[in-house]
């Protein structure tokens, strides 16, 4: 209904409407895009061509997807920081409120990372559609020329990159914390600069907010640029910068965008030039994403225990009372000796981190031969520093990740 009464008046009766959305929305669940973002558009595009003006149509489903979407995502955003800040200021309450709060902790990575995503949407599909003229007239006086064009161009390749950085988001990474902030608090001048878009800089600052107020939930000390990206990942922001391009065909249907000189034309009301510059280096930036995941180094491979290094772990259990040394018995996890062979650590691998489990078994007198071990593996040194000098731990280990 709320689509239906946006959409111009045609010759498409509700029934017959509803068929269409409901096709529409089948086809967006089929592609698992978040909201079927871009495929429901072109849909409904196709089955009201000639029925009713393309620009006109457009408006409609972009005012659709405020209002259904985008609103009640800000609404949830802010109800969801609101709470945050309410768990942080508040004294420790009963045990069933520490239950609501993990489990909102839980589930709040997931969420940053979908309003970040759907930030990403935002600043591209604003790249790719004119804004509004008046607004363009009120920066003419008061902004030069370039600034409204950099400020365009850039917001596009920022958010191209928030794409990516959902990804890390759900992953609890600090470095895509950090970026994610950083890139927020900039993209909200861009959105001033480039037209004056106060709905972009709302939604931003929202964004803002529950970033800063999360941050104990991103602890992972990792960068952004260490995380995998599945090939489902690459497909979805190809799709959507394609729907961004399809955006941009129908909002300035009446321009030559195949035209040369198209591409050097820099005035304020010159929109469609801009739009196509934008997108382009947006295009560009995930290309780069691409290329720099299939030139990444190997992931390397853990071997499984040989049954020599199985007898050798036995005998050094035999000789501890630790009754988690046992688990390197299973065979399901690799085994790292010390320089001395008197103790062991064992470990996993999943993509492109190496988890160790537990701490090293074997003698306390073991501890400072395990630098030697470590320095020629992958696994980070600094846990074991930081146990080995503190007093009331002279025994333990903390835990320690690797990266090939």
């Amino acid at each position: 209904m709320a689509l239906w009464v946006l959409l111009p008046p045609a010759s498409l009766n509700f029934f017959a409407f509803a068929a269409i959305f409901s096709a529409a929305t089948a086809f967006g669940a089929i592609s698992h895009l978040p909201g079927g973002v871009g495929v429901f558009e072109l849909v409904v595009l196709w089955a009201y061509r000639g029925a009713a003006q393309s620009d006109v149509v457009v408006a409609a489903l972009i005012a659709y997807r405020g209002v259904y979407f985008a609103l009640p995502l800000v609404l949830s955003a802010g109800l969801f920081a609101s709470f945050e800040l309410a768990v942080a200021a508040r004294p420790r309450g009963t045990p069933e409120d520490d239950r609501v709060a993990r489990a909102i902790k839980r589930l709040s990575p997931t969420f940053i990372g979908a309003l970040t995503f759907g930030a990403g949407v935002m600043l591209l599909l604003s790249g790719a559609t004119p804004m509004f003229n008046h607004r363009l007239e009120i920066l003419s006086l008061h902004v030069p020329l370039w600034l409204v064009e950099a400020s365009s161009f850039l917001g596009s390749l920022v958010g191209v990159v928030m794409l990516f950085l959902a990804r890390g988001l759900i992953d609890r990474r600090d470095g895509a914390w950090r970026l994610a902030v950083a890139l927020s608090m900039v993209s909200v001048g861009f959105s001033l600069l480039k037209g004056l878009a106060y709905v972009e800089v709302g939604f931003l600052s929202v964004l803002i907010l529950l970033l800063l107020t999360t941050r104990p939930d991103f602890r992972r000390p990792t960068s952004m640029l260490d995380q995998p990206f599945t090939t489902g990942w690459f497909i979805a922001v190809g799709v959507i910068l394609l729907a961004a391009f399809g955006v941009l065909w129908l909002a300035f249907e009446g321009v030559d965008l195949k035209a040369r000189d198209l591409w050097w034309e820099f005035a304020f009301d010159a929109q469609a030039p801009r739009a196509l510059r934008a997108l382009v280096g947006a295009s560009v930036i995930a290309t780069g994403f691409g290329v720099s995941q299939l030139l990444r180094a190997p992931k390397g491979f853990a071997p499984p225990p040989a049954p020599k290094e199985l007898a050798a772990a036995v005998e050094i259990v035999r000789r501890q009372d630790r009754g988690e040394g046992m688990l390197a018995l299973m065979g399901d996890k690799s085994l790292l000796f010390s320089a001395s062979g008197r103790s062991f650590l064992m470990y996993g691998k999943r993509g492109r981190s190496w988890i160790a489990l537990f701490d090293p078994v074997g003698p306390c007198a073991e501890r400072g031969s395990w630098f030697a071990a470590l320095s020629n593996s992958p696994i980070s040194m600094a846990g074991v520093q930081h146990s080995i000098k503190s007093p009331r731990k002279a025994c333990r280990f903390t835990s320690m990740r690797a990266f090939p």
